[in-house]
């Protein structure tokens, strides 16, 4: 919550508030327990409950998929909040060293995100989740055009095996994990689709840094499949069930992700390749890890100091006892129906 915090205590003129977020931030940044300058997908708290040390081994493993990947994600973004001048930070160059020498694996021709499971070994499963990468890779670019040229040609083969995920199932939906064989093709599994937003935000990164038009071609084939499969009569789109086959099951389930970063995500890179006015420029906005799009510091969209005064304020919650229910709701729906 680095980015949301520090948005709401400039805003609400707080400074408490994002100190309390920086303080947070910055005893990950001392936690101890790192492996190969990764940071493991769990964590020991001490009594007071500050973030003491990263566990490994039987407890956790090293990935930047489920755990971190928002940790990964805001290295880079907020850096890119506070403005985003000169070079990113150390740490996030660290970050990035250590990902690309020990998270990285090739199969064949495929070059994919994999994770150092419990045994300490680089496996061939990959997951959805870790889709993200290659977009945050090309934001990088974007944000820094120095490394462009270092940064990009890696990120678009990783971003390659995302896209490649979809393209190898009945439904050209990806799963939420598969593994890659050794000649580099997809091997399938029984898995679900979630209507996650990792790969089209990866699309969407990817065409605003290439301007190639496979990632637009990539993501429409995406839509089409959404489309076609997981659309809803009447509204809505539902979550697959075992989308190995040719027909799978609808799920009763659209998570909000889907509102909040699928959609949005499909609807910015379209409007990006229809010569829009390029929504949200990274010059006046940042994305949240929730795609939220909050003012960077100092930008042209950043109205602190001269349309809001600077106040320190509180919020008066009345006690329990004298919550009642409002209108059309039970006693049981209520605070004090609990």
């Amino acid at each position: 919550l680095l980015l949301e915090f520090r948005a709401v205590a400039r805003l609400a003129g707080r400074p408490d508030l994002e100190e309390l977020a920086m303080r947070s931030w910055q005893a990950l940044g001392k936690a101890t327990g790192r492996v190969k300058g990764l940071a493991p997908s769990k964590l020991k708290m001490t009594s007071s409950g500050c973030a003491a040390q990263f566990v490994f081994g039987d407890q956790a493993k090293l990935t930047v998929g489920s755990g971190v990947d928002s940790y990964y994600e805001y290295l880079l973004k907020g850096w890119l909040q506070e403005g985003g001048s000169g070079r990113p930070p150390r740490t996030w160059s660290d970050a990035v060293d250590a990902v690309d020498a020990n998270l990285i694996n090739v199969r064949g021709p495929t070059t994919f995100m994999a994770d150092i499971e419990k045994n300490e070994t680089l496996g061939n499963r990959a997951t959805h989740l870790a889709c993200f990468w290659p977009g945050l890779r090309a934001l990088e670019a974007l944000a820094d055009p120095r490394v462009a040229s270092s940064v990009l040609p890696l990120a678009e083969k990783l971003l390659d095996a995302c896209v490649a995920a979809y393209d190898a199932t009945p439904t050209n939906l990806a799963p939420e994990a598969w593994h890659v064989n050794d000649d580099g093709s997809v091997k399938l599994g029984p898995s679900r689709h979630l209507l996650r937003p990792e790969t089209v935000e990866s699309l969407f990164w990817m065409y605003r840094a290439t301007r190639k038009q496979k990632w637009v071609t990539a993501a429409a084939r995406i839509w089409d499949a959404l489309q076609r499969h997981a659309a809803i009569d009447g509204g809505g789109f539902a979550a697959l069930g075992q989308i190995h086959k040719q027909t799978p099951a609808r799920v009763d389930k659209m998570d909000s992700w889907f509102l909040s970063e699928t959609l949005k995500y499909f609807y910015l890179i379209f409007d990006d390749a229809d010569g829009g006015d390029e929504l949200l420029p990274l010059a006046e906005w940042v994305l949240t890890t929730e795609a939220h799009p909050v003012p960077r510091f100092g930008g042209p969209r950043d109205r602190v100091g001269t349309t809001r005064q600077q106040k320190t304020w509180s919020i008066d919650v009345p006690s329990i006892g004298t919550m009642r229910p409002l209108p059309n709701e039970t006693a049981a729906d209520s605070v004090e129906g609990l």
